[in-house]
């Protein structure tokens, strides 16, 4: 092994004991560095988040949102609710248009 290669050495980092309950943990959903902070913290990881964020990021599952199809209906045509109950606004549209005929 040559010295100045530098490639030929295998960096370790003060993580490494903690990789495989990192990855364990975010196979079973936990996604979150601050709570996967906390529990290595608690088992006696001496580092900073940083690093572990800097880890978790590539392991990440990649996420894809959806577009929202938004499409504009004519005044009085359509009511928005707000959980079961129609909007103020919706509210007073209506009964202008229904009873001020």
């Amino acid at each position: 092994m040559d010295p100045r290669n530098t490639n030929d050495v295998k960096k370790t980092s003060i993580l490494d004991p903690y990789k495989s309950y990192i990855k364990a943990r975010m196979e079973e959903g936990y996604l979150n560095a601050v709570v996967l902070f906390d529990e290595i913290k608690a088992q006696g990881y001496p580092g900073q988040i940083r690093l572990l964020r800097s880890f978790m990021e590539p392991l990440r599952p990649v996420v894809s949102t959806k577009a929202t199809l938004r499409y504009e209906t004519a005044s009085g045509k359509q009511a928005c609710l707000i959980g079961k109950t129609l909007c103020m606004s919706c509210y007073y549209l209506i009964k202008q248009t229904l009873f001020n005929r």
